[in-house]
């Protein structure tokens, strides 16, 4: 609970009671929940706080020092972590390196950790109920996240085992971006059973990779408005990405001055569709149909999106993108035209 210790068989390497050493090599101490392993580092919360601390072996530039040596993560996002307690943790290296953490109030952080290439960023996920606890299992070599989950399901308290969905999918059909979800693929139906664990809920439905206005399930059912083949349903989420307040060069970083975002400018990969904006409240949506069909939805994108936005002048010129559909909104990079004024 005070420190992080080294344990080694001194000068013969091998551990027996005789040999053994042990020393600290930090004074920052570890709560209950299993610390992770990963390929170059070991992470842990710290016993105060639940601060996410990051071990890893280090070797000074002219190799005359090494050891181990602590460095705080969560500084990163102190916000995601000031008051809560981190109970349990996980780590999957396939296909995204990416660790999770539940939150004592039911919340789940992720951390995109590729310490090689020196990134670490965090986001979190929210559903409609709480997260409890987290593993990782290897399955068709690839990392799969298992969640357990508290939900309130038609006046009831339930606890499910749910899986996350690897987000690679290339054909619009094929996306699944819902919670507590199910899938059918096979012959054109307009009504499907089995969402009895979702009794009595509002979910968002896919219909052939097409939108759907949500349904309720009663009694385990629920009526399509037109048949589809491929149909995914399930509780339905919010994808929000908020930029930090604008930095300029040249401008003193542009503190102080009012600015405002007048296009922006967003590289997308297999993406559909987004609004965006300066706040929820002045959201516009981005052009996605190009040379479709008639009745088929949009297809998957990559590329630039050119947004002309909605003008609020203000000292942050933050803006917030949005998905509130059941599909991909995957984001590689976001260029700004910014206005600055006297």
């Amino acid at each position: 609970a005070s420190a992080v210790w080294r344990i080694w068989g001194g000068s013969t390497d091998v551990i027996t009671p005789v040999t053994l050493t042990a020393k600290p090599q930090a004074y920052i101490g570890v709560n209950d929940a299993q610390p992770l392993v990963t390929p170059v580092s070991v992470l842990y919360a710290q016993a105060e706080g639940s601060m996410i601390q990051e071990l890893v072996y280090s070797t000074s530039k002219d190799g005359t020092n090494s050891g181990y040596q602590v460095n705080d993560l969560s500084v990163f996002a102190p916000d995601l972590f000031e008051g809560y307690t981190v109970t349990d943790m996980a780590y999957a290296h396939s296909p995204y390196k990416c660790a999770f953490f539940i939150r004592d109030d039911g919340v789940m952080l992720g951390l995109t950790y590729v310490k090689e290439q020196e990134v670490a960023a965090w986001h979190q996920h929210d559903t409609d109920g709480e997260f409890e606890s987290v593993a990782v299992t290897t399955e068709s070599a690839a990392n799969r996240v298992y969640v357990a989950v508290k939900r309130t399901i038609n006046g009831q308290t339930v606890r499910y085992i749910e899986r996350l969905h690897i987000a690679s999918s290339a054909a619009i059909e094929d996306c699944f971006f819902v919670d507590s979800g199910l899938t059918y693929d096979s012959t054109p139906v307009d009504t499907l059973r089995g969402f009895y664990h979702l009794e009595g809920e509002t979910i968002k439905v896919l219909v052939d990779g097409g939108g759907h206005p949500d349904v309720v399930v009663t009694d385990g059912v629920i009526n399509l408005d037109y048949e589809g083949s491929t149909i995914h349903g399930g509780l339905g989420y919010t994808q929000d990405l908020h930029l930090l307040p604008a930095a300029l060069q040249g401008e003193a970083f542009g503190h102080g001055r009012p600015k405002n975002v007048n296009r922006a400018f967003v590289r997308v990969v297999r993406s559909w569709g987004f609004f965006a904006g300066p706040d929820a409240d002045n959201l516009i949506e981005a052009p996605w149909r190009t040379d479709e069909d008639y009745g088929t939805p949009a297809a998957l994108q990559s590329g630039i999106v050119d947004l002309t936005l909605l003008p609020d002048w203000s000292d942050d010129a933050t803006i917030l993108f949005r998905q509130v559909e059941p599909l991909p909104m995957r984001i590689a990079s976001i260029g700004l035209e910014i206005e600055v004024g006297g």
